[in-house]
């Protein structure tokens, strides 16, 4: 399952979940390379990504937690740390920290 938030076609903060199948849980950040790996004695793992105007952050720690899910929505909370790059050129390591929480509607 994936969540996408901000504009259509514009610069946001994705999230892609494993299992696909959304479940009230924790879900764990992992390394891209490892998205797929079962982690029986472990939570669900997560990728996320942001992009802003000038640069692409990845995940590189933390938690997503559904609180809700229905037929048309769902909701979530998550605290992520990404490092990411310039888009523009070379630059110093960046780095943010993302925490929110959503309550989306799902879309066709």
């Amino acid at each position: 399952m994936g969540l996408e938030l901000g504009a259509e076609d514009e610069p946001g903060l994705s999230i892609e979940l494993d299992p696909h199948s959304p479940s009230l849980r924790t879900y764990e950040v992992v390394d891209g390379t490892l998205f797929s790996e079962e982690r029986p004695d472990g939570p669900a793992n997560a990728v996320a990504f942001l992009t802003v105007d000038d640069a692409r952050f990845t995940a590189t720690d933390g938690t997503i937690e559904l609180t809700y899910v229905g037929p048309e929505r769902v909701g979530a909370t998550f605290s992520l740390q990404m490092e990411g790059d310039d888009l523009d050129g070379p630059s110093d390591d960046l780095s943010v920290q993302v925490t929110g929480a959503l309550d989306a509607h799902s879309s066709p």
